[in-house]
């Protein structure tokens, strides 16, 4: 109903349901890129330099596209110079990408 406060029931069963489905919704480009910083756990910009330049880490990968995504509310800046993750999304990211290979 309108002007009810959502809970976390409205969008699935529980957190990691609704990240799974907050996650279904990126566009390819930004699921890879969240699947690639989950596992990199802590990184710089430079460390995501670095990796861009030695291999094609992510389709699509630009390193505008990688500042634009760092400003998701999810990813903290640790630093002046380091992110990471929120440890919930990051966990819930993980956890998709394990069931993602499964399914193949």
């Amino acid at each position: 109903p309108l002007g009810k406060t959502p809970v976390i029931d409205d969008f699935g069963k529980d957190l990691s349901e609704l990240i799974s489905r907050y996650l279904s919704n990126m566009d390819r480009d930004n699921r890879e890129m969240a699947y690639f910083l989950a596992c990199l756990g802590k990184w710089t910009d430079e460390s995501v330099q670095l990796i861009g330049k030695q291999m094609n880490m992510v389709k699509g990968y630009t390193f505008s596209r990688y500042k634009d995504f760092v400003t998701h509310s999810f990813i903290i800046r640790d630093t002046d110079t380091s992110y990471y993750m929120h440890d919930t999304i990051a966990a819930a990211v993980s956890y998709d990408i394990k069931q993602t290979a499964q399914d193949r």
